[in-house]
């Protein structure tokens, strides 16, 4: 009997690549979530037997401001490593490439790496959450679960939204040290504007955000909590906001992540830029450290980083097109890939 005779050709399809994706990196949705879940085991079993021990580790986890406790950037971390792990093990291997060769289309191959992912990240931050409610019950401390709902929402919305991201740059590049670069310029971004509008607003003394007033400040608005792994979170409500938008931002990428991967010619999918025209944010990234630089060497008191920010910014719109000349030049000579290879 034929295993998919019955069953609509798409239903079969994915739990075909489903199947296949579980086979072949099963060991790092596995590793994964272990060393996700080991800081934590670690933490609340340190915490039981003490005086108070469970009490004023749940509290110190709700008020945490780093997120669900100090372990949230950890979660968050692995979340984009294991985005990394997914498509780097896959192609060493040479599966990815048989595959796409074969029957099976390329988003069934991608979506199966997306769910197997959000699965992961979900269930270690589903079983944390019902661990963490079950010991404030049985604590009679029933009134932290709401701050522990709001908490681990946000914490579980910016690990997959670091997941999506990075499995949307592995989408559009085929180097592992691109894709990592673009995640973590992604992860920083929030924080670099940040520190130039605080830098460039220093008379106004205060950082840009906005805020409500009703008998008590709540800030709406903080540049940082665009970032997932951030020195501070938002609250209550607030938070939930922001949860929303790396939900929403998630599905964003996700379906821009399919139609880059569907659109990828098969002779570019060894390129360390599946399309030319990243080239440029490349060119972009060396010109604006290169700026710096010269910026530092060349500008009286460069010490100021707004002065810094400036004169990168001035010199580094002739250094990109330096650089571009430079690198499609070692591409012909040196390097093995590059823009002309």
């Amino acid at each position: 009997m034929i295993p998919w005779r019955g069953t609509p050709k798409g239903q079969w399809m994915r739990d075909a690549v489903s199947f296949r994706e579980w086979r072949v990196n099963r060991s790092l949705y596995i590793t994964a979530a272990a060393v996700m879940l080991f800081p934590w085991i670690l933490i609340l079993s340190t915490s039981i037997g003490g005086p108070g021990g469970e009490l004023l580790e749940l509290r110190a986890i709700v008020g945490d401001n780093a997120g669900l406790g100090p372990m949230n950037g950890w979660i968050t971390a692995l979340a984009g490593l294991l985005a990394l792990g997914v498509f780097w093990n896959d192609r060493s291997r040479g599966g990815l490439d048989t595959s796409m060769e074969g029957p099976v289309s390329r988003r069934a191959l991608l979506m199966a790496k997306i769910r197997l992912g959000i699965f992961t990240i979900t269930g270690v931050w589903v079983l944390l959450f019902v661990t963490l409610a079950f010991i404030a019950l049985a604590i009679g401390q029933a009134g932290l679960i709401g701050p522990l709902v709001v908490a681990a929402l946000w914490s579980l919305c910016s690990a997959v939204a670091l997941y999506m991201v990075t499995v949307s740059f592995g989408a559009a590049m085929g180097s592992v040290f691109f894709t990592a670069l673009a995640s973590l310029l992604w992860v920083m971004l929030p924080r670099i504007v940040d520190s130039v509008v605080f830098q460039l607003t220093l008379g106004f003394g205060q950082r840009l955000s906005l805020a409500t007033a009703t008998g008590w400040e709540t800030t709406l608005i903080d540049i940082r909590w665009f970032s997932v792994l951030t020195d501070g979170r938002p609250t209550g409500w607030v938070a939930v906001l922001y949860a929303g938008y790396f939900a929403a931002l998630a599905l964003f990428v996700g379906w821009r992540a399919l139609v880059w991967w569907q659109r990828t010619p098969m002779e570019r999918f060894h390129d360390p830029f599946y399309y030319p025209q990243l080239w440029n944010f490349w060119y972009a990234f060396l010109a604006i450290l290169s700026g710096m630089f010269v910026a530092a060497l060349t500008i009286p008191n460069a010490g100021s980083q707004a002065r810094l920010y400036v004169g990168a910014l001035v010199f580094g719109v002739p250094l990109w097109f330096l650089w571009r000349w430079i690198w499609r030049l070692l591409s012909r000579n040196a390097l093995s890939w590059g823009p002309q290879s």
